[in-house]
């Protein structure tokens, strides 16, 4: 009995003494800073490269072109994506292409509602918007005047 008396006091006092055993020194420390920690911007602007076009007057057959400058403003990579244009009379359409420099319409389409490569920051972008009135229109749209809306998104990007 007295064997097990000092036996289960050796293992009580080792469970007791593990717990009491260690005992570490602690701090904390604040470091000043002299700098702040600051979100970044994002901003984006469009508008016509070229002089504003003149859309009036399409015949059957013709198309017009002009170039629109994206322009980014803030930190951080970024794209971009043109909304699909809608005219609502049948037989003109607008679409988009590429720009070659900053000047000239290329013959390679964009796809509306696609996001564009990445962009550098603070950099602009360019795209060439292109109305085209089809051969076989109707004569009854002669004089219609239609107002299109062209909306172009933008989005940061990860610069990792």
């Amino acid at each position: 009995m007295r064997l097990r008396l000092i036996a289960g006091l050796a293992v009580a006092l080792l469970f007791v003494g593990s717990a009491t055993a260690y005992a570490a020194w602690a701090d904390s420390a604040a470091v000043a800073s002299q700098t702040r920690l600051t979100a970044g911007s994002f901003g984006v602007t469009a508008a016509w490269a070229t002089a504003p076009p003149d859309f009036a007057a399409l015949y059957p057959g013709q198309s017009k072109s002009a170039i629109v400058r994206v322009t980014h403003s803030g930190d951080g990579r970024w794209q971009y994506q043109v909304g699909a244009a809608t005219t609502g009379v049948a037989g003109l359409t607008v679409s988009y292409r590429s720009v070659t420099g900053t000047t000239t319409c290329s013959a390679t389409p964009l796809a509306a509602a696609t996001w564009s490569a990445a962009q550098a920051a603070a950099t602009s972008a360019y795209f060439c918007v292109v109305a085209e009135l089809a051969p076989t229109a109707a004569s009854g749209i002669q004089g219609s005047s239609v107002p299109v809306t062209i909306t172009i998104t933008a989005q940061n990007q990860p610069t990792s």
